[in-house]
């Protein structure tokens, strides 16, 4: 019995030490802008659907930005959260559901996010100078490395904030599909 006790517990740390190294190496190249760098004082209310290793999830995210901080939590159906994001002056201070990965990071979710809604010069600056490049069509944006697709988003409308937009991690292998429900402009604080 103890020695079945300290195998399940064994495997148990060897699994978090596996999924530790996974999100560090995940976030090694991550690259967060300023709230400041998005032009707007907004809240932002979407419907997000996440398709991960054959497994299919869905939250609701509410994102606000002002000319300091970006604030983001992901939320269950239910109200319950999955995770919350404070990123100001180049710190995060997240938490996260205890029943998530150790390698989900919700870093992750904020960058993805940059990726498909800030506007594409600000991109393509910050993303040129640690070797990225930002290739944006009329209705895809794609971000390279080495000649290598990186992240893909496709958008239904030229807007971003109007209609789905999917964006494909193809190194990670995950796919996310955002469909706002609702945009507010705030006044400047």
């Amino acid at each position: 019995m103890v020695v079945f006790v300290f195998a399940l517990t064994g495997c148990s740390f060897v699994n978090g030490i596996v999924q530790q190294h996974v999100g560090d190496l995940i976030t090694r190249d991550l690259l967060l802008l300023d709230a400041n760098s998005y032009g707007e004082t907004v809240a932002i209310s979407q419907r997000v659907e996440v398709d991960i290793a054959s497994n299919t999830f869905s939250l609701i995210q509410q994102v606000e930005i002002d000319n300091d901080e970006i604030r983001l939590v992901g939320v269950t159906h239910f109200g319950s959260p999955f995770f919350t994001l404070r990123y100001y002056e180049g710190k995060v201070d997240a938490t996260k559901m205890a029943q998530l990965p150790e390698a989900f990071r919700p870093e992750l979710v904020l960058r993805d996010f940059q990726f498909a809604f800030w506007n594409v010069d600000v991109l393509q600056q910050a993303y040129q100078e640690v070797g990225y490049l930002v290739i944006e069509g009329e209705l895809t944006r794609v971000l390279q490395k080495d000649g290598k697709n990186v992240m893909t988003v496709a958008y239904q409308n030229s807007s971003p904030l109007k209609g789905g937009v999917q964006l494909i991690h193809h190194g990670f292998g995950y796919q996310i599909v955002f469909d706002t429900l609702d945009v507010q402009r705030l006044e400047n604080e």
